[in-house]
């Protein structure tokens, strides 16, 4: 693997070392905080000002390392005979984060990156919405962070009725879909998508694409449920766990990956 060129003139600096310190997270056998930039001389070049260059990365270790707490990724004390910082530990939550694979929402930018690699040109407002869920999960604000996921899931399901609507080839299906899409019932287009793929999906030899229902429709209903419990002012409100938004950022890239799958089949045929 080619190192990683550091510049103190860096233009985003704190998103390259925060990929750099999960990556070396999940490695393992690193349990202190460091104190020169010794540690990761096999995997960063310092170029320009490299003296200056090590410093400032060296501060942003600490800053990611800090926000890794905060996040409760790690903790401080390594053991019991190493209870307190310097020394730290990968949290259980931590090992399931670390071991999360391509969509780790604890590391934005390269969530983001692997999504456009992933779905190609996303819709630029969903991606929008995206990146300020991830945003608001990283600050801890698991309520916001739910909301904006939703507008984000939302919108590309619209776009999904917008591609069918224009593939329907029956009059009759179009004029009751455009009734439908008019009004304001999101029940009622998940409805009439759900059982147009799912009789495409019963049809044999139309080159439908295989897909799992469940990621194309499932994960939308499971998340414009949430967002639906939270939208509104109420006396109750139930503040989504850390756990629960990170598992919905984890599979909203295969809900998106799905519906470009749908999408360029529609747009290739009539059904």
């Amino acid at each position: 693997m080619d190192k990683i060129k550091f510049s103190h003139e860096e233009e985003n600096p704190l998103e390259i070392v925060r990929t750099l310190v999960l990556e070396m997270l999940k490695e393992g056998d690193w349990e202190q905080f460091p104190r020169s930039s010794e540690m990761f001389s096999n995997k960063v070049e310092f170029i320009g000002n490299a003296s200056v260059a090590r410093n400032k990365f060296l501060v942003l270790v600490h800053e990611v390392l800090w926000e890794l707490i905060i996040q409760r990724i790690i903790t401080p004390g390594s053991n019991l005979a190493n209870p307190d910082l310097p020394f730290f530990r990968v949290t259980d939550y931590g090992q399931q984060v670390l071991a999360g694979g391509e969509f780790i929402p604890h590391d934005p930018t390269s969530y983001l990156e692997k999504f456009n690699q992933t779905i190609g040109v996303p819709d630029p407002v969903a991606f929008e919405y995206l990146k300020e869920s991830l945003r608001c999960f990283n600050s801890g604000c698991y309520l916001a962070a739910t909301m904006m996921l939703g507008i984000s899931s939302e919108r590309i399901f619209l776009a999904l009725c917008d591609v069918l609507f224009n593939s329907l080839s029956n009059a009759t299906e179009r004029k009751s879909f455009s009734k439908i899409l008019d009004g304001i019932s999101m029940l009622a287009k998940f409805e009439f998508v759900r059982k147009k793929i799912e009789l495409l999906m019963s049809k044999k030899g139309n080159n439908f694409p295989k897909i799992q229902l469940t990621n194309l429709l499932g994960i939308f209903e499971f998340i414009r449920v949430q967002r639906n419990d939270i939208g509104h002012p109420q006396d109750n409100l139930q503040v989504p766990a850390r756990d629960d938004v990170y598992v919905n950022l984890r599979i909203f890239p295969q809900y998106c990956k799905t519906v470009e799958e749908v999408k360029k089949y529609l747009n290739a045929n009539k059904v």
